[in-house]
């Protein structure tokens, strides 16, 4: 009998009563109690489970079962009339409170060998946290008495092992793998001894100041640094940077040892705008080779700032500073630094229309990053007080910058490249217009850019109404180049936009040249390129002009104005009053026209050129000298 475990007899007739906790008894084969019989016991958290055998448990006596799993055995002999059972799940059933009669759902492979059973539960198992609440009986239960608890914290399972509890070599059973035992470098399990850091368990290497093992700081210079890369004699590294925005109230350096934060005091700040800007230092926590100045004073658009660090800068060590780097301490160093123009976004040193469009479209963003204003002071160097917001403050702002640069803006130097769908641009009596009503998106900026071929070309803007908020002219006469630049802040749209009156005394047609650029509140590029003009410039009245050159050899240039178009002849007559050429004999549009007379198959002399035009008739002198 008890092919696993036998108690019963103890040579004079009486039982032993014994206590079983958290034991597993499986896997065994006899006639009578297979895996056990026993007298009068105890069994708490335990698991008796494929036990093969008359009866895989035979109970004689009065027997207390708890928190205890009993399934899967060649049936079960409890002595039910005086077996006490509680909190356990019995295969068939069992009064008793807190019992159950479920498939436990333990873990093992499908008919695997005897004995190699593990029986641990599944996560979905029912025995889990359906064991006793209150097991020791002290009257508080589980969810604050720890001894009502698994290692996880959480209700006690049914059985012999938690779900997940496994027992480590030191013989401890918990959910935490980062308790589990391991064996020292001496291989004692749950043992102290450990490795120096040459690999030498209970060694006596230790590791220096560098973190060399057995070094001896040998690493470490005079002045305390490990590998260093320069020489105790503090310098600057570097500094963030030399151009500083705006918006930008600190500035970093960094020096080449830690140093004596006390002798900071001594640094000084100079502006060529302020009289006196103000300013302290501070210190990164981490590291006193990290030094940043922090700017007290509002800072000012186009401003040179100068940093000093004296020669009294010591580091933390004593050594005095090398500001020129030269190994011969005693020195200082001075830094320049630049605050940016404000309105010159992209930092190429002009007020432009690529500004202009950065400008609209961080409007539309919401971009408060490029605000301007408001501000204070007179351009370039204005001081701004910024307020995250954008209106017409931040348009007299970059007005007043575009207007600053218009000095020394350089004459444009290149055609822009065709993109998009070209506009219509219209020159009718006299005034240049631009049609924009075909464009379907909103448009955020426009340039205009007019090249005229005869600098006695009159460009009058005066007197044109801008339907755009912002509207900006630049002009470079002595090249004859004229630009409109526009803004639309406000999503605004526009049909045909005047840009300007075209006057001359020329008489001849004029050719222009218009460079254009169209840019969408998104930041696209609706249109780009360039076109070419015709300007018909119409006389008055009817005129037949003094040939050029006149004396000629052999070729002359003659020309005329029409006030209307009409039928013209122009031919040229010698002497006896014969006519030896027809050059012109058809209808001709109203404006200038001219044409040329080659006389080289002509002997010299004097001709007459005539021209009939509707009633107007003239004749002009013509002398060929060969």
């Amino acid at each position: 009998e008890g092919g696993g475990v036998f108690l019963y007899d103890t040579g004079n007739g009486s039982a032993y009563y014994t206590t079983f906790t958290n034991c597993l008894i499986a896997d065994n084969n006899c006639d009578i109690g297979a895996g056990i019989a026993w007298g009068p016991t105890t069994l708490i958290n335990c698991t008796v489970v494929n036990n093969i055998g008359n009866y895989g448990l035979h109970s004689v006596g009065t027997s207390t079962i708890t928190n205890s799993i009993i399934y899967d055995n060649d049936g079960i002999d409890l002595n039910s009339s005086t077996a006490i059972v509680t909190y356990s799940l019995i295969e068939g059933g069992y009064s008793g409170e807190g019992n159950i009669d479920l498939d436990p759902l333990l873990e093992y492979p499908q008919d695997p060998p005897m004995g190699s059973h593990s029986y641990t539960l599944q996560s979905s198992s029912p025995a889990i946290d359906a064991a006793n609440p209150d097991l020791d009986g002290d009257g508080i239960t589980w969810e604050t008495d720890t001894d009502d608890q698994d290692p996880d914290g959480s209700r006690m399972d049914m059985g012999y092992i938690s779900r997940s509890c496994q027992v480590d070599q030191c013989d401890v059973c918990d959910h935490d793998p980062s308790n589990d035992c391991i064996p020292d470098c001496a291989g004692v399990w749950g043992g102290d001894a450990k490795l120096d850091c040459a690999g030498v368990c209970e060694g006596g290497a230790e590791l220096d100041d560098c973190g060399d093992c057995n070094g001896n700081n040998a690493n470490m210079n005079e002045c305390g640094v490990c590998y260093a890369q320069y020489s105790c004699n503090p310098f600057l590294l570097s500094n963030e940077k030399d151009t500083i925005s705006l918006k930008t109230d600190t500035i970093t350096f960094t020096f080449s040892v830690p140093m004596d934060t006390l002798t900071f005091s001594a640094i000084s700040l100079t502006s060529t705008e302020i009289d006196n800007i103000e300013f302290h230092t501070s210190q990164d926590a981490d590291s006193i080779r990290t030094l940043t100045l922090i700017i007290n004073s509002p800072l000012v658009s186009r401003d040179t700032l100068t940093l000093t660090f004296p020669s009294t800068l010591q580091s933390s060590f004593g050594y005095p500073f090398d500001g020129n780097q030269d190994g011969t301490t005693g020195d200082g160093q001075t830094i320049t630094l630049y605050t940016e123009t404000l309105a010159d976004y992209n930092h190429d040193n002009a007020i432009d229309f690529d500004d202009m469009t950065i400008f609209i479209a961080s409007w539309y963003a919401d971009d408060y990053d490029k605000e301007l204003g408001p501000v204070t002071g007179t351009a370039p160097h204005l001081i701004p007080a910024f307020d995250n917001a954008f209106d017409i403050e931040d348009i007299i702002t970059f007005m007043l910058m575009w207007n600053w640069a218009n000095d020394f803006t350089p004459t444009p130097a290149a055609r822009i490249k065709d993109s998009g769908i070209p506009p219509n641009i219209i020159l009718q009596d006299g005034i240049l217009q631009l049609d924009l009503s075909e464009y379907l998106e909103n448009i955020a900026a426009v340039r205009i850019q007019l090249s005229t071929s005869d600098p006695k070309v009159k460009v009058v803007s005066e007197g044109i109404q801008s339907p755009f908020d912002i509207t900006l002219l630049r002009s470079w006469e002595e090249d004859n180049i004229y630009e409109w630049n526009f803004g639309n802040p406000q999503g605004k749209h526009f049909d045909v936009v005047q840009l300007c009156h075209l006057e001359t005394m020329q008489k001849q047609n004029l050719h222009l040249v218009i460079d254009y650029e169209i840019i969408s509140t998104y930041g696209n590029v609706l249109s780009s390129g360039s076109t070419a003009l015709e300007h018909i410039v119409i006389p008055n009245e009817y005129a037949l002009h003094q040939a050029y050159p006149n004396p000629f050899n052999p070729v002359t240039n003659l020309s005329f104005g029409l006030p209307i178009e009409t039928e013209v002849s122009l031919s040229v007559y010698n002497l006896q009053g014969k006519e030896v050429i027809s050059l012109i004999d058809g209808n001709l549009d109203a404006g200038y026209h001219s044409v040329v007379w080659n006389a080289d198959r002509h002997s010299s002399g004097v001709y007459f050129v005539k021209m009939i035009a509707g009633e107007y008739v003239n004749t002009q002198k013509l002398m060929l000298i060969k």
